[in-house]
C-alpha cells in the first residue's frame, strides 16, 4: 500500500492526472480482492427495519431476525449456505393467493465446482407447516454468483455489485452509460481524509468514500435516484488487515432508505488457510429427499445425507435415469430452456407431411402422363 500512496502523491491535480489517479485507485481495489483467492467465513446477519441509516449503523434495528452465512471459496469450488431459524421463515411466509405464498426470508444452500451447481431452495409450501427442501443439480452458468447474497465480493473476480473497479472502468470505457461526476482528494469523512468519487448513470448517481490506506476499500457507498434522493447506503466497518497488505471489512451495514429495511453483516470468522472441503462435505436433510441431477439426467435415491462429491462425479450406483414421459416431464428450474424433444416431433411431422405430399404429387403426375400418352395413340 506504500507504493499506492507514493504513486498518488506524485500525481498532480489536473484532468489527466485525475484519470490516472482513478486508475490507480481501481487497480488497488481490484488487487486487494483478487489477493483473497480462498476463504472460509462465518457471518452473522441481523435484519429488520430502522428509522434511518445512522440508527441502523448504531444497531437500533427493530423486529430483528438473525441468520447465519457459512461460505467457503477456493479458485473454483464454493459452498454457500444462508440459513434462518425455521420459526422465523414460517412467520415470515404469507399466503397471498390460493397455493401461492410470499416469504420475507429465503434460506438457501449452494455448492459449485465452477461447472455444475447443487442448489437447495428451502421454503414453506402453501399446504404445509414444515419447510421443504428442493435440491437440484444443474449447470452453473453464473447462477451461484447471482444467488450469492452478501454485499462483499469475496471469491469473485468480476462481480458487478457495488464494485468500485468495475464502476470506474465503465466510466472510462463507456461514458454513454456512466461518467465521473466529481472527484475530491482529502475529503473529510468520520475523522479521516478520503477520496470522494461520484459517478452519474442514467438511473441515478453513486458516490464512493474510499480509504487509500486500506486497500482502497470504500468506507461508504451511497446510491441516489435521478432526483437526488438517497436510495441505498452501504458502510464498510472495522476494516482489518487479514494478511500482509490484504484488507477486509469485518462488518458491513446496508440500508434501504425508502423501505427502511436494514441489514448488518458481522464476520465472526475469516480463515485463509484451510483444506478444500467440497468433496468432503454433505448436505443434511430433515427427511429423505431425492436430488435430481439435470446435467446427467439422473435422480438420486432418497436420502437424508447427500455428498457434494456427486457434483463432480455422480454415483450411478445410487441413482436412476430420469424417465422422460409426455405426462411427467423431468423437473425444470425457472429459466431453463425447453428440451428439444418437442422441436424434434415438430420437425418429424413436417418431414412426414412433405413426403405424403411428394408421393401424392408423383402419383397424380404419372396418371396425367399415362392419360396424355393414351390420347396420342388414339
Amino acid at each position: 500500500m506504500l507504493g499506492l500512496l507514493t504513486a498518488l502523491a506524485l500525481m498532480g491535480s489536473d484532468q489527466g492526472d485525475t484519470a490516472d489517479t482513478l486508475k490507480v485507485i481501481a487497480n488497488a481495489y481490484a488487487s486487494n480482492f483478487e489477493a483473497i483467492r480462498r476463504g472460509k467465513l462465518v457471518v452473522i446477519v441481523t435484519e429488520g427495519t430502522a428509522a434511518n441509516a445512522a440508527a441502523a449503523r448504531n444497531g437500533d434495528i427493530q423486529g430483528q431476525v438473525q441468520s447465519t452465512i457459512n461460505y467457503m471459496f477456493t479458485n473454483k469450488n464454493k459452498i454457500y449456505t444462508h440459513l434462518y431459524k425455521d420459526d422465523d421463515v414460517i412467520r415470515g411466509t404469507k399466503l397471498i393467493a390460493p397455493m401461492t405464498t410470499s416469504t420475507r426470508f429465503n434460506p438457501i444452500r449452494m455448492a459449485t465446482n465452477g461447472t455444475n451447481l447443487l442448489i437447495d431452495l428451502i421454503n414453506l409450501p402453501p399446504d404445509s407447516t414444515v419447510l421443504k427442501h428442493r435440491p437440484v443439480i444443474q449447470a452453473d452458468n453464473g447462477l451461484f454468483q447471482r444467488r450469492y447474497g452478501m454485499p462483499m465480493n469475496f471469491g469473485f473476480m468480476r462481480r458487478n455489485m457495488h464494485n468500485l473497479e468495475m464502476d470506474l472502468e465503465s466510466a472510462r470505457l463507456a461514458p454513454e452509460a456512466s461518467r465521473i461526476l466529481s472527484f475530491r482528494d482529502g475529503e473529510p469523512f468520520e475523522g479521516r481524509k478520503v477520496f470522494e468519487i461520484a459517478l452519474r448513470a442514467p438511473n441515478g448517481d453513486r458516490v464512493y468514500w474510499v480509504d487509500s490506506e486500506k486497500g482502497c476499500l470504500p468506507l461508504q457507498i451511497l446510491d441516489k435516484s435521478k432526483e437526488g434522493a438517497p436510495v441505498l447506503q452501504i458502510n464498510y466497518e472495522h476494516i482489518k488487515e487479514i494478511d500482509k497488505n490484504i484488507w477486509s471489512p469485518m462488518a458491513v451495514n446496508m440500508y434501504m432508505h425508502q423501505s427502511k429495511r436494514a441489514w448488518r453483516y458481522q464476520i465472526k470468522e475469516f480463515k485463509l488457510d484451510f483444506p478444500d472441503e467440497l468433496s468432503e462435505t454433505k448436505f443434511e436433510f430433515p427427511t429423505p429427499v431425492a436430488v435430481v441431477d439435470t446435467v446427467n439426467s439422473l435422480r438420486h435415491a432418497e436420502t437424508t445425507s447427500f455428498s457434494l462429491s456427486n457434483i463432480i462425479a455422480p454415483s450411478r450406483r445410487q441413482s436412476t435415469p430420469i424417465k422422460i414421459e409426455a405426462s411427467s416431464p423431468p423437473p425444470k428450474l425457472p429459466g431453463e430452456r425447453e428440451r428439444s424433444n418437442q422441436w424434434m416431433r415438430y420437425l418429424l411431422g413436417v418431414v412426414s407431411a412433405s413426403l405424403v405430399l411428394f408421393v401424392f404429387y408423383r402419383i397424380r403426375r404419372s396418371r396425367v402422363e399415362r392419360n396424355g400418352s393414351s390420347a396420342k395413340h388414339s
